[in-house]
């Protein structure tokens, strides 16, 4: 249906070949890279990196549009307090290629977290995660949701998976956006039990 292609091309991670892309009311073509890192941020659906990095240097990635290299108070403050809302205080100091893929994509969604921005934009965030690790990130989640009142964007094919997450859906169908009030009105527009 192309929805890791809408984020992509709303992040700017993918040039738009029609239309436009309005954040702030100003189209994401306009905005610098770094100030655009600082509006939004996105989670892909795979992520890979391969240096050989702590969960806390990954998380502090999050923090480069604003600090580049060099991590001040401010920083460190925001990557300890992405660590503490992904509940990922007891392995920080471990290695990304040690971790389970539930301790992974947490590690990755602390790092969108520690980039502190307005929108954040998640691909697929609890694919292949076994149903307690999902669940205890969507808690993750909506904590963070709740405290910080930011804008939350989520491409899923799952639709139990958005249920107890977001308060408004937009679904994508044979290539049609189809706006709903919530959850169950698509369920039953697209005949899910």
């Amino acid at each position: 249906a192309g929805k890791s292609t809408l984020l992509s091309v709303i992040s700017r991670l993918l040039s738009q070949d029609g239309g436009v892309v309005l954040v702030d009311e100003k189209n994401v073509t306009e905005y610098k890279s770094k100030v655009l890192a600082q509006r939004l941020s996105i989670l892909k659906q795979s992520n890979h990196v391969r240096l050989k990095l702590t969960v806390r240097e990954l998380v502090s990635f999050g923090r480069f549009p604003y600090s580049q290299e060099k991590l001040n108070k401010e920083d460190i403050l925001m990557v300890d307090r992405a660590i503490d809302f992904l509940n990922l205080k007891d392995i920080e100091n471990s290695y990304i290629d040690e971790l389970s893929g539930g301790q992974k994509q947490r590690a990755y969604m602390a790092m969108v977290v520690a980039q502190d921005t307005e929108y954040i934009l998640l691909d697929e965030p609890f694919s292949g995660l076994d149903p307690l690790v999902r669940e205890s990130i969507v808690k993750s989640l909506l904590t963070f949701i709740d405290f910080e009142k930011q804008t939350v964007i989520i491409a899923t094919h799952e639709i139990d998976e958005i249920e107890a997450i977001l308060d408004e859906v937009i679904a994508i169908y044979n290539g049609d956006i189809i706006g709903a009030e919530n959850v169950e009105t698509i369920r039953e527009e697209q005949g899910y039990s």
